[in-house]
């Protein structure tokens, strides 16, 4: 006899009401934390940047000293279920802007330092992490990168990425094809230093391209965004195959227009799926923002073609001046996607949020949107969403401008995104009427329709829907377990199903 699946039912207590859109099916999402450090204060910038990795956070604050802009990177934990803490800040000296980028991947966190001077005037640097450095749990300082030929005001560090062995730099300013045509650097860990591989640039490189401002990296792929390649200055994505480097597909803006909608700001990819930002591209009101999902066999194998452009708005909504796609993240089937001025109505100046988008949301492949996120303490311009990751059923978002306790102070916000609701074992029907179509089909809820169906079930005898268990024992291996025969033990079996998911 095969065992019936355990049922069991999970309530929260307390949900701190963060979703302005939610969809039927789905809990709701939960403000889990809000993050800053301990004696934070105006100007230090928290939330710049954000990357988040199962019980760890790395959350940038650019300005810690207003003075030098020294920078600094704080990491954030969370034990099995406790609250999350802050654990320790990262700092390097001089750190020039130190956090205006940072990206975990296993034991490594690699951060930017995009105004470091140690090659030239705000050049530019990177600095990488690693977790047992210096002793367990340290993240102790492995590696400083610098590009092997950088200039002032490159702007290395920018961007980064890091996968396995490799780490990626982008350097939007670089100026070898004119100013501002960027470029992207490989480094290598050859044990036991991390050493430069290689320098790209794109392969239509020209002035004010700015290839290199965003990176996104899955185990095969790395994806560039130069937000104003192209000869509408509408932004590109280069795609390049790992580990060779070698160039894959040119993805132009599907807009292609001329108004400088910096298709490619923003670019994440995990596995098939990319997503791209275009943060002021015009949708209606001026800046909007739009972001699309791009699938690696959409229109034939590997043909990166695109298959949903996501809007802020929904139907009968503009959200002007929202910058929606100024950040965007993917995570299997689910894509987030930050607006930093959005106020999930209809202007901009507002807050910020994120967009939460699953793929078979309203439909199979559809890529409908789930939720939008907002903070519970956001005020006007505190551009939530100008940085945002996700791992799992996990999102972060930055919020730089956060003005608590001061102008600028900055925080990070940790949002749980809940499962789907488990479907319940006790639902039975859509119907208490045998002539309806939906009579013995469940639909997804559990009300007195399943009771009095299982009790007809019960009184005719039907062994198929009323045998569930050869036992009233919890204890009793035979509890849960068909037997063949109906008593008193399948109503009461029944029963507490019936009140678990009631």
């Amino acid at each position: 006899m095969q065992r019936r699946p355990k049922f069991s039912f999970v309530a929260r207590a307390t949900v701190i009401a963060i979703g302005v859109l939610g969809t039927p099916g789905h809990a709701d999402p939960v403000q889990v934390a809000k993050l800053q450090q301990p004696g934070v204060a105006g100007g230090d910038r928290v939330g710049y940047s954000v990357s988040i990795q199962g019980n760890l956070a790395a959350v940038g604050a650019t300005n810690i000293d207003d003075d030098n802009n020294t920078g600094a990177v704080h990491l954030f934990v969370r034990e099995n279920d406790e609250p999350w803490m802050y654990y320790k800040t990262l700092e390097v000296d001089p750190g020039g802007d130190l956090g205006c980028s940072v990206h975990l991947n296993g034991d490594l966190l690699i951060v930017g330092a995009c105004s470091d001077d140690e090659v030239a005037g705000d050049a530019g640097a990177a600095y990488i992490f690693q977790r047992d450095a210096g002793g367990a749990d340290n993240w102790g300082q492995v590696a400083k990168l610098t590009a092997p030929d950088g200039a002032s005001g490159d702007n290395f560090g920018w961007a980064v990425a890091i996968s396995g062995v490799r780490a990626y730099v982008g350097a939007d300013m670089d100026a070898d094809f004119g100013t501002a045509s960027g470029a992207v650097y490989v480094y290598e860990f050859f044990d036991p230093s991390w050493d430069y591989l290689a320098k790209m640039t794109a392969p239509d490189a020209s002035f004010f391209g700015s290839f290199g401002f965003s990176l996104g990296v899955t185990d095969d792929m790395l994806a560039v965004g130069a937000r104003y390649a192209g000869g509408s200055l509408a932004g590109k994505v280069y795609l390049y195959s790992l580990p060779t480097l070698s160039i894959v597909k040119q993805i132009d803006s599907p807009a292609q227009t001329g108004d400088l909608g910096e298709f490619g700001h923003s670019a994440a990819i995990d596995g098939s799926v990319l997503a791209v930002g275009a943060y002021v591209q015009d949708g209606i009101f001026n800046d909007e923002g739009v972001a699309y999902i791009f699938e690696r066999d959409a229109g034939g194998t590997d043909s990166w073609g695109l298959v949903k452009t996501l809007h802020a708005e929904a139907e009968g909504e503009h959200h002007q001046f929202g910058w929606f796609g100024k950040s965007v993240d993917v995570d299997g089937d689910t894509v987030i996607v930050g607006g930093m001025l959005d106020d999930a109505n209809s202007t901009g100046d507002g807050p910020g949020t994120v967009h939460v988008f699953a793929r078979d949301e309203g439909g199979t492949d559809n890529w409908g949107r789930s939720w939008i996120l907002t903070s519970d303490d956001g005020s006007a311009g505190d551009f939530l969403g100008s940085s945002a990751a996700i791992d799992g059923i996990q999102v972060i978002g930055g919020a730089w401008r956060h003005a608590l306790p001061e102008f600028e102070a900055g925080a990070a916000y940790v949002f749980e995104l809940e499962t789907p609701v488990e479907p319940c074992e006790a639902d039975l029907t859509g119907s208490s009427d045998p002539n309806d179509p939906e009579y013995g089909v469940p639909n997804g809820v559990t009300d007195g329709d399943d009771f009095f169906y299982f009790l007809d079930q019960f009184a005719a005898g039907n062994l198929d829907v009323a045998d569930l268990t050869g036992s009233g024992d919890p204890n009793d291996p035979e509890y849960g377990v068909p037997d063949g025969t109906l008593d008193g033990d399948d109503f009461f079996f029944y029963l507490d199903l019936f009140v678990g998911c009631a």
